[in-house]
């Protein structure tokens, strides 16, 4: 089972372009594996499990697998592979399937970065976002954050609406920071608070 990437590592690759080619073991069937694509591999395995639910019979899917590539890649090679089979599902050996993805990719001329070298980007890359909120909230930086989540959290009191917690917020504004040096942006506080507070 590989590790899967954290939420700001989703949200970072994500504004890229950039997707997983992933397998997810059948538990009810060794020579047979379930490959898809996707930026949030969990929740995508997860929808995988649930449409073949009668083969993975209530289990947290276990994804054996992944490699990235850009996302308009991994679809077409995603689409190759499985065309002969139904709904991702692959009557193969994990090794098998993963030698056909990695030469599908290679006949397309498609470069594919292994997962660990992706994680390992990219959570270097979210890691100093991380550390540069993480220091901000030490030396009083975050006030004009802290100063608006206590305002719209008094908002959503009154109104009796739900509200995300500090913690959640703090996740929430990693998540938009990478995203904006993902995408190179420079984006305006207020657009930040309103990605962080209103994405419920």
């Amino acid at each position: 089972m590989i590790v899967l990437p954290p939420s700001e590592v989703v949200s970072y690759v994500n504004d890229f372009g950039v997707a997983a080619l992933y397998a997810v073991a059948v538990p009810c069937d060794e020579d047979m594996v379930a490959i898809g694509t996707a930026t949030h591999i969990k929740r995508s395995a997860a929808t995988l499990a649930y449409k073949h639910r009668d083969l993975f019979r209530g289990t947290t899917p276990d994804v054996l697998w992944a490699m990235w590539c850009d996302r308009a890649a991994a679809g077409r090679i995603c689409q190759a592979v499985a065309h002969h089979y139904k709904g991702g599902l692959v009557q193969m050996a994990l090794r098998t399937a993963v030698g056909l993805i990695v030469g599908t990719a290679k006949r397309y001329g498609v470069g594919l970065t292994t997962h660990e070298i992706l994680l390992e980007r990219v959570g270097a890359a979210t890691g100093k976002i991380a550390a540069k909120i993480e220091g901000s909230r030490q030396s009083g930086g975050l006030s004009a954050f802290n100063a608006e989540f206590k305002r719209r959290r008094m908002l959503a009191q009154r109104a009796g609406t739900r509200f995300p917690t500090y913690g959640a917020a703090l996740r929430r504004l990693r998540a938009a920071m990478a995203s904006a040096a993902a995408t190179g942006g420079a984006a305006t506080p207020l657009a930040t608070f309103n990605q962080v507070f209103d994405a419920d």
